[in-house]
Formats: C-alpha cells, structure tokens, sequence
C-alpha cells in the first residue's frame, strides 16, 4: 500500500468527511474510489466546467463570518470578486 498526503481546507475537508460518511465510507475509500474512475475513463470522471462560485458552501460560510464580524462592530474587512450582490439581488452597502 502507498500513501498519498493532501493539504485541503479544514472546511473542506470536513465537509467532505460528512458527505462520505453518509454515503458509509472514509476519505480514504472516498479518494480510492475517484482514482479508480479516473483510470478507468481516462481522465476526471466527470465534467470540469465553471459554476457560479458565489453561491458554494465555502463562500456563503465566508460571507457569514464578514455579516457575523459586520454585526459585531467589526468593520474591517476586504470585499472580494464575489461580494457584490446578495442572493436577493440587492446592492450590498
């Protein structure tokens, strides 16, 4: 057997860690499986395309920490390409 180390997110990770737990399984059996499909087709076995990434579960957790810090007094924070409208549609101020 090899070993394969990763640097991720924590968030990531633990949002990976949850998903696969449901579906019962590890990362690491998670991560075999995805290679596997990937020899078997040649390639990602799936689609590599653009979404929108305002509205990814990372993002909308960043944009709860700037509300969360907003509301707290804390008003220094660094707006980003995706900060700009929210989900509503209305111009954030």
């Amino acid at each position: 057997m090899a070993q394969i180390n990763v640097r991720i997110d924590e968030d990531v990770k633990s949002d990976a860690e949850l998903l696969f737990s449901r579906l019962g399984m590890n990362m690491s059996t998670a991560i075999t499986i995805f290679i596997h499909r990937a020899l078997d087709c040649n390639g990602l076995p799936f689609p590599v395309q653009i979404n929108d990434p305002f509205f990814s579960p990372r993002n909308q957790r960043r944009l709860e920490r700037i509300k969360d810090d907003f509301d707290n007094g804390m008003r220094n924070y660094h707006p980003h390409e995706l900060i700009g409208e929210s989900a509503r549609g209305k111009a954030l101020a």
